[in-house]
Order: structure tokens, then C-alpha cells, then sequence
């Protein structure tokens, strides 16, 4: 084999080397992205999500997270170990007016805490399981 032959066949031995190592990394790996700061938690205590804690946080990061934090407050509370039920969660995220006017005091606490900004909680377009998605990620740390 002449010289060129064998210049060319390292520099393809190279490239199939390194676009393997792409490949296996790119498929091994989930990025951590904050979103607004939020921390994005693909695994908790070495655990990896499960598949509803997976679309929650798909779900948390296109509507919850320009306003709300897991852990911490942002411009809304954090959502996590705020002793939130799942019924009061999903009542307040479809239908936060209709839970003030019928006078729940954990609402109405909420709502006055955070005068300063107000926004009407209004996802009646997603599912009860959507809403349970999103729960569950938020508490995957508490739920144990």
C-alpha cells in the first residue's frame, strides 16, 4: 500500500473514530439547561425520571418556569414541598379565579402574597394527567 493510501485511510479510521464518540455522547447524555434559572433535574438521588416525570418537566419548562422555580421563589412560589395536594395543584392551574371566588383560604393566602403581580392561572387546556405530569416532576424529590 503506497503512502497516500495509507495517509487517507487513517484520516477515514480518524473521522469514523471520532463521529463514533459523537454519536455514543450525544445518545449517553441529557444536557442540563436551566430555564429563567430554574434547576432542571433529570435525576434525583441517582435516579432517573420516570416517563411522567419526564413530559412533566417537558411541560414545566414551556409553561411553568418563566414564572415559577422547583425550589424557590421566583415571581410565583416554588412549587415544590409547599404542602400543595394534587387536587388543590390542579384546581388552581385550570381554574385559579373560580378557587378564590369560592373563598379556599390557601388560595386566597397565595393570591395576596403575590400582589404585586398578578396573573390568572388559566390551563384548561391541559388534561388532569397533564397537570399530574407536571406534579410529579415538581415533587419527584418529595415523594419518596
Amino acid at each position: 500500500m503506497s503512502n497516500r493510501n495509507q495517509i487517507v485511510l487513517s484520516f477515514i479510521v480518524v473521522f469514523l473514530i471520532i463521529l463514533s464518540i459523537s454519536v455514543f455522547y450525544s445518545n449517553s447524555f441529557q444536557e442540563e439547561i436551566g430555564v429563567c434559572g430554574t434547576p432542571d433535574y433529570i435525576t434525583y438521588n441517582g435516579k432517573i425520571l420516570n416517563e411522567n416525570q419526564t413530559e412533566g418537566r417537558k411541560l414545566f419548562k414551556s409553561l411553568c418556569a418563566s414564572c415559577h422555580k422547583i425550589d424557590r421563589r421566583l415571581v410565583g412560589p416554588a412549587l415544590a414541598n409547599e404542602n400543595l395536594t394534587f387536587d388543590y395543584f390542579y384546581q388552581y392551574s385550570i381554574n385559579e379565579k373560580k378557587l378564590l371566588d369560592s373563598l379556599n383560604i390557601q388560595a386566597l393566602e397565595t393570591t395576596k402574597s403575590y400582589v404585586s403581580f398578578s396573573y390568572e392561572h388559566t390551563f384548561n387546556q391541559l388534561k388532569k394527567e397533564n397537570v399530574k405530569m407536571i406534579y410529579d416532576y415538581v415533587n419527584m424529590a418529595y415523594l419518596d
